[in-house]
């Protein structure tokens, strides 16, 4: 449980958060296209990133 207004006291969201946007960060700069696929970019790490097994399985977030 958290306070209501308090993105900041959930630290695994906002882990995933700060993931979500430096892999659309990086994927921007690498490709040089323009800012407004930002959106594009961003559901683009999501899939990527629920692709991916965890360190303690060898599941995805997807499958489980």
């Amino acid at each position: 449980m958290t306070a209501l207004y308090t993105p900041q006291s959930n630290e695994d969201a906002e882990r995933k958060n700060r993931t979500l946007i430096d892999t659309v960060n990086s994927m921007l700069i690498k490709s040089d296209v323009l800012e407004n696929l930002w959106g594009k970019a961003l559901m683009t790490a999501c899939l990527i990133l629920t692709r991916i097994p965890l360190k303690n399985s060898d599941k995805t977030p997807y499958t489980i």
